[in-house]
């Protein structure tokens, strides 16, 4: 995983974020005119995956860090897992059998 300390590689990864940030964003958008659009399977497979990403990109982070509490302290960590992590547990409890479900 050393990788991630590689400029070049950092730089793509910054790239690839950005424009999957600018497509999420439009997408959550667009849900609030079409709000059937997530049962869109394409649409809702596309997040999911992405989201994955995200939280495996933050997961390496952490790990490859040099300092990794420094890291897990900063503010671009805390950015990153407050927007990471709200998507799974909604996902898991929006798909998941509840108590509530009848």
């Amino acid at each position: 995983l050393n990788f991630l300390s590689n400029p070049k590689v950092n730089r793509m990864m910054d790239i690839f974020n950005s424009a999957t940030s600018v497509i999420l964003v439009a997408q959550y958008v667009y849900s609030f005119y079409d709000p059937y659009m997530f049962m869109n399977y394409s649409w809702g497979s596309f997040s999911f995956f992405i989201h994955v990403y995200y939280l495996t990109e933050y997961l390496m982070r952490i790990y490859t860090a040099k300092y990794p509490n420094s890291y897990f302290t900063s503010l671009e960590s805390i950015c990153d897992f407050l927007s990471t992590i709200p998507y799974p547990v909604s996902y898991t409890h929006l798909t998941l059998p509840t108590i509530y479900s009848v």
